[in-house]
């Protein structure tokens, strides 16, 4: 027997994620890691990188409450299909009007395409229909995935930033006498882990990001494809 996914499934899995990413960054922050790559970051790329991965994980939790909204207002729909109604435009389930929202609206405008003799037409509404429910559902995910690839990118932006600190440090010195080597060695490490920690934090915070983004993705392709499989069985395979 198939068991029913609960409600806000999407929602609780980006929150079992969180508090994961959470506890995690809290170890770090406790044993100074996070501390000493800030600290150690001139350029300030760590930050930025902190600061926008922050912004993108915001984006994720908003997406994922939405998306379990619609999921769960689909789910309800597809348990009763019979109650469905639509009374002067507006969608209702079993007597209650149902608030406007990406199903309602799609699944009102399925209903309109049947209103009229089956035929052609209304099947090339209906699939007008389904793209733009497919863009409401997933368009605003490019952005976040625009972010994601940019942390990688500041990371590496970073690692040349570094390298050019740990060159200009040798290109800098008149002679390498035994003297100087303590002070040379300092200035060539502290452009090494510039180079290394932004890397380090552009890696997983694309990682990261791009795995909160992938869940909301399918969510998106889930909902798309269940509530067209809906209208193909219930209003179009009559």
């Amino acid at each position: 027997m198939r068991l029913q996914a609960p409600a806000h499934a999407l929602f609780l899995q980006w929150l079992i994620f969180f508090s994961v990413l959470a506890f995690i960054l809290w170890l770090a922050w406790e044993h100074g890691l996070a501390q000493d790559i800030f600290r150690t970051d001139p350029t300030r790329l760590s930050i930025v990188i902190a600061l926008i991965f922050t912004g993108g994980t915001v984006h994720c939790a908003l997406r994922s409450v939405f998306l379990s909204a619609q999921l769960n207002e689909l789910g309800n729909i597809t348990a009763n299909p019979r109650a469905l109604r639509l009374d002067d435009g507006r969608l209702s389930l079993a007597g209650r009007p149902l608030a406007p929202s990406l199903v309602s609206d799609y699944l009102a405008g399925v209903f309109r395409c049947r209103q009229g003799p089956p035929g052609e037409a209304d099947r090339h509404q209906w699939s007008r229909l389904d793209d733009v429910l497919a863009e409401e559902a997933g368009g605003a995910h490019a952005t976040g995935w625009f972010f994601a690839q940019l942390l990688i990118k500041l990371g590496l932006l970073g690692t040349v930033i570094g390298f050019i600190l740990m060159l200009s440090s040798i290109t800098g010195t008149a002679s390498f006498e035994p003297e100087h080597a303590h002070e040379l060695f300092s200035e060539m490490t502290r452009g090494m882990r510039v180079a290394l920690n932004t890397t380090l934090v552009g890696l997983l915070g694309t990682i990261l990001l791009g795995f909160q983004y992938l869940l909301l993705d399918r969510a998106a392709d889930r909902l798309v494809a269940n509530a067209a499989h809906f209208a193909e069985t219930h209003f179009f395979a009559r």
